[in-house]
């Protein structure tokens, strides 16, 4: 019977205006009890399982980040000849002369802003100039 009451004020308390005798009192403040210990279990659990969840995050944003390295290196540009991409910067360029106010957004200014290889290149191909 104390069972049956457990089970129905498991699922009633609170939930109805009835007031409850001293018996059921008792039970009520058990539920309670266990209630709260069980969410501080969840919350101790919880927050292990942030923690991993966070570790986790940040192994794989290391990963991330080394892909994002590796494919860089393997890109194909990079086996470009300097000879060739010398002649790649010259169809670049726009038949003009170089100016005295240079557009520094256009051929060949813009070539040594890319990357450094593309800086020597582009500085040592006097036809740019």
């Amino acid at each position: 019977m104390v069972l049956d009451m457990t089970h129905r004020l498991d699922r009633e308390a609170g939930c109805t205006n009835l007031i409850l005798c001293d018996p059921e009192e008792v039970i009520v403040k058990q539920l309670l009890s266990n209630a709260q210990t069980r969410v501080n279990i969840l919350d101790e659990e919880i927050s292990r399982v942030q923690k991993n969840l966070d570790e986790l995050l940040a192994q794989r944003q290391s990963n991330e980040t080394r892909i994002t390295r590796f494919r860089a290196a393997l890109s194909p540009q990079k086996r470009v000849p300097p000879e060739i991409l010398s002649e790649i910067f010259l169809l670049c360029l726009s038949g003009a002369p170089v100016s005295l106010f240079p557009q520094l957004h256009s051929a060949p200014w813009v070539f040594g802003r890319v990357c450094s290889r593309w800086r020597a290149v582009s500085l040592s191909e006097p036809r740019l100039w």
